[in-house]
């Protein structure tokens, strides 16, 4: 599989775990996940959370919205 960006979330794949490790170039937040349809949701997310205004991701975890 091939490493991606999705704005500001850089996702690079492990071929040999084949988790998807997401990390953020504007903040601490990284994150290890696997399948790679659920990385990029998360990705998709935590992208968005940046550019919706002064609201900010959590460092160290995905934001969650209850």
């Amino acid at each position: 599989m091939e490493n991606l960006r999705i704005g500001v979330v850089d996702i690079a794949h492990d071929d040999q775990t084949t988790n998807d490790h997401l990390s953020c170039s504007v903040c601490t937040w990284r994150l290890g996940v696997s399948p790679r349809e659920y990385a990029l949701r998360l990705a998709r997310r935590h992208d968005e959370s940046h550019q919706n205004g002064p609201r900010r991701a959590r460092p160290g975890g995905p934001e969650r919205t209850t």
